[in-house]
């Protein structure tokens, strides 16, 4: 059984249909007695009132919401979709977990007074370059600020899909990867001090060669003495 309050049924329907009430902030009457609410897909609020003039009040205040209103489609979910890196630090360094893609759980309204364009908002986006860590999917990581007449409404741009830590085995794989990568270091620094090494050699030997010849062609081209024999 489904039961139906007898001031909200003449609503009930454009509520349901997404009529124009939808994101209509609450309506607050000043000077009433009593608080009570009634339901479209918003809350309407009435003080102060004195007995059951909150009835009437509140159905004055869904009139005047549905005559001056509208719910007006600022941007489609598709509009904001983006697809940012996730990242994890592991041993210093940043390992690449995957992507994961934010955007608006639906399509994005704004109630504006009727006849006042989308064009009239200003939106402004916090998203991420990158995200630090495991995403669980639902997660808030960035949002929408819209802005229209000095007023702002937030909405959180979410997590579509979940991003998992690194596990045991990759960590492992990482290790190996890591200390592997060492070993070459290590392997291709030695082998590159041996040819320097070799280098200095071969140059040393060859700068001592030529030394050697040089000195040896002087030698040749010094003129004999002559040595007299007395008999």
């Amino acid at each position: 059984m489904r039961f139906v309050h007898i001031l909200i049924r003449p609503y009930e329907r454009r509520g349901r249909d997404g009529g124009e009430l939808r994101g209509v902030d609450r309506f607050l009457i000043e000077r009433s007695g009593f608080e009570g609410f009634g339901a479209v897909d918003r809350d309407a609020v009435v003080m102060k009132c004195n007995g059951a003039e909150h009835y009437t009040d509140t159905a004055a205040l869904f009139d005047y919401g549905f005559a001056n209103y509208a719910s007006v489609k600022i941007a489609a979910v598709s509009d904001y979709t983006s697809t940012v890196p996730v990242t994890e630090t592991y041993n210093k360094k940043a390992v690449d977990l995957g992507k994961v893609t934010i955007a608006p759980s639906e399509d994005v309204y704004y109630t504006l007074p009727k006849g006042t364009d989308a064009s009239a908002v200003t939106v402004k986006t916090d998203i991420p370059e990158g995200v630090e860590g495991t995403v669980k999917k639902g997660q808030t990581l960035g949002t929408l600020q819209l802005s229209y007449n000095g007023k702002t409404q937030t909405v959180d741009l979410i997590a579509q899909n979940a991003v998992d830590a690194l596990t045991d085995t990759q960590k492992a794989e990482l290790d190996k990867s890591s200390l592997s990568g060492m070993v070459k270091r290590v392997a291709i620094g030695v082998g590159i001090a041996a040819i320097v090494l070799l280098l200095i050699f071969c140059i040393t030997r060859f700068i001592g060669y030529r030394s050697y010849q040089r000195r040896k062609q002087l030698r040749r081209q010094r003129p004999r003495r002559r040595r007299n024999y007395r008999r």
